[in-house]
């Protein structure tokens, strides 16, 4: 799911909410069944990638925000100087890093705007 539904910041189901999940799916996969060079365990970055979760001001329990992190800082989440065992895993994950980045980059202003408006 992605990290914006998962934190109740906007209610629309968009194609970008399901590729960002497919996203976590590839994801997954690669951390499971290829191997990397990264400092952390499988286990720890799948605890620190999907488990996160922080209580709202009306005890909702929402979540995303390690998601949103990935694609942010991805070395909070998979370590420092993280690459896969899988040259072609890898290159892809080099895309798409930037361009899930660039998605919540965007939903961040939209968001940012309609509190804006909404507090005027």
């Amino acid at each position: 799911m992605s990290s914006f539904l998962l934190k109740g910041t906007h209610t629309i189901h968009t194609i970008q909410d399901d590729m960002e999940s497919f996203v976590y799916i590839v994801l997954y996969h690669a951390l499971c069944y290829l191997g990397h060079n990264g400092q952390l365990t499988v286990s720890t970055i799948f605890i620190n990638m999907f488990d996160s979760e922080e209580l709202d001001t009306d005890g909702t329990v929402l979540g995303g925000t390690n998601k949103k992190v990935l694609f942010n800082n991805p070395a909070n989440i998979l370590g420092y100087g993280f690459q896969f065992h899988s040259e072609p895993i890898d290159i892809w994950w080099n895309w798409v890093q930037p361009a899930v980045k660039q998605w919540h980059d965007h939903l961040d202003l939209e968001l940012s705007a309609k509190v804006k408006r909404e507090c005027t």
